[in-house]
């Protein structure tokens, strides 16, 4: 067995990397050992992290992507870009008041029109619980 620190091992290349054969050096700290893990088991766990939970203020500089269900709670809140040519895009809304109630009161949706009927202008919409609201 070789005496070199890891450290002092030749790099692999990527294009090198066998992900279903290749292994990595891991120490388990529940055991105060140390294992081997191959590539692709190691991307598998990487993958299957659950997103992180934020308390408090939230700060994200640069270009951010949200998929899947994102939900803001607290007794008071509020959602703000500040920045020039600030975008926010929303894809797959509710096309009817029926579908935003299902997602619950502040939900968002697109109309056919400002009164919920069946023209094609295209209104921005908030569901109130009770209603809409032309946002």
């Amino acid at each position: 067995m070789s005496t070199k620190k890891i450290s002092e091992l030749s790099s692999l290349a990527f294009g090198d990397v066998a992900v279903a054969t290749d292994i990595l050096p891991v120490v388990d700290t529940s055991a105060n050992s140390t294992k081997k893990v191959s590539v692709d088991d190691l991307s598998k766990a990487i993958t299957n992290l659950t997103a992180p939970t934020v308390s408090g203020n939230l700060a994200v500089t640069g270009n951010s992507t949200v998929t899947g269900a994102s939900t803001l709670s607290a007794t008071s809140q509020s959602f703000a870009v500040s920045a020039s040519n600030s975008n926010i895009n929303f894809s797959n809304l509710p096309t009817t008041q029926g579908q935003a109630v299902l997602n619950g009161s502040g939900s968002l949706w697109v109309s056919g029109s400002g009164l919920g009927g069946g023209s094609n202008s295209g209104y921005l919409m908030v569901f109130n619980g009770g209603g809409y609201t032309n946002a």
